[in-house]
């Protein structure tokens, strides 16, 4: 049997992707997905989360999510940064303040942006947040305030008094 060599456009294949941001234009950025793994023993610097994350992912396929917290903001600022920093063939990321020409400061992704390369990363899919309906359901009512403006309760079986 002959084989052919591989080369190194056959590894870790590039793809066109468009960010939540970019929605709407004709602009996308080249991503790759990264070996998480690698990521993780090869950075000293990875937030806990970051690992815990992907272990998670590794072991069982659990669905990964990001649950934010006051406290944990900071290391899940710090594991998107990473993430896409890893992820970005074109344009680069970088973490310095300007650009340059072929570098991006990754402080100027949105953290939609940030959260749905994340999620790319681990391959999943990522949804955008909801917004709250405008109107209540139809078994739903107000509920006033102390202040007298109106709130809306969740049902009318279960509303809060």
């Amino acid at each position: 049997m002959t084989y052919t060599i591989a080369s190194p456009s056959d590894f870790g294949q590039a793809e066109e992707v468009q960010l939540p941001s970019q929605a709407g234009t004709d602009k996308a950025v080249l991503l790759r997905r990264p070996d998480v793994i690698d990521l993780i023993a090869s950075d000293g610097n990875v937030p806990d989360l970051l690992s815990d994350l992907v272990m998670r992912g590794v072991n069982g396929g659990e669905q990964v999510e990001l649950g934010i917290t006051k406290e944990n903001l900071p290391d899940i600022g710090k594991t998107l940064d990473i993430v896409a920093k890893a992820c970005f063939v074109q344009p680069k990321l970088w973490d310095n303040a300007e650009a340059d020409g072929e570098h991006i400061p990754v402080k100027w992704l949105t953290f939609q942006d940030k959260s749905f390369v994340f999620a790319w990363a681990l391959g999943g899919e990522y949804q955008s947040a909801k917004s709250f309906r405008d109107e209540p359901d139809a078994g739903m009512d107000a509920v006033p305030s102390s202040n007298g403006a109106a709130h809306k309760s969740k049902s009318k079986a279960g509303a809060a008094t």
